[in-house]
């Protein structure tokens, strides 16, 4: 079964089947924050200077949520993103098998939507590919300001774990040489 607790899991998923077996990206990273303001589950960059952005959702209601987020200068996202007022060039979801067949039998998937399923087994299987939103190419100045922020995120992730463990370290060090 996959809940909210996989979602780590079905980006290393992704990750594993879309950027090593095929070469559809040169980029693809997990939680990138956009020029918008608005944050990308999955960021693809793909060879043509097109991106993708992908949304994973694990239930109905976070599904149905998703609806609710503003986008570029407070509109709907998804309005923004049938537009093509959105910087994606392609949008989809990630979401579990089970999940992507309740979608289809309420029929809730949009048109301006691809979705890619996972099952139990991991498998990812694109079952509705994403149309071509806008014909606009991220340009070179948007992608080093991304790529900026995903750098400070790594690192300082990596720093504040580092310190993390630091502190622990000398918080025991400390009790040993208190007793």
């Amino acid at each position: 079964m996959i809940t909210a607790a996989n979602v780590p899991n079905m980006t290393d998923l992704f990750y594993h089947r879309w950027m090593i077996s095929t070469v559809r990206y040169t980029v693809l990273a997990p939680n990138v924050y956009t020029a918008y303001g608005s944050e990308m589950d999955l960021f693809g960059l793909r060879k043509s200077g097109y991106c993708d952005e992908i949304e994973i959702k694990t239930t109905l209601s976070d599904f149905k949520a998703d609806f609710k987020k503003t986008g570029k200068h407070g509109m709907n996202k998804h309005a923004s993103l049938a537009n093509g007022t959105e910087m994606a060039n392609y949008f989809s979801f990630l979401v579990p098998e089970d999940l992507y067949h309740k979608l289809c039998a309420k029929m809730l998937i949009p048109a301006h939507a691809g979705v890619y399923s996972v099952n139990e087994h991991g498998t990812i299987t694109e079952r509705i590919r994403a149309p071509k939103l806008h014909p606009r190419k991220i340009s070179d100045r948007l992608i080093q300001s991304m790529t900026k922020k995903v750098m400070y995120r790594y690192w300082s992730e990596r720093w504040g774990r580092h310190r993390s463990a630091r502190a622990e370290q000398q918080q025991q060090l400390r009790l040993v040489v208190n007793q």
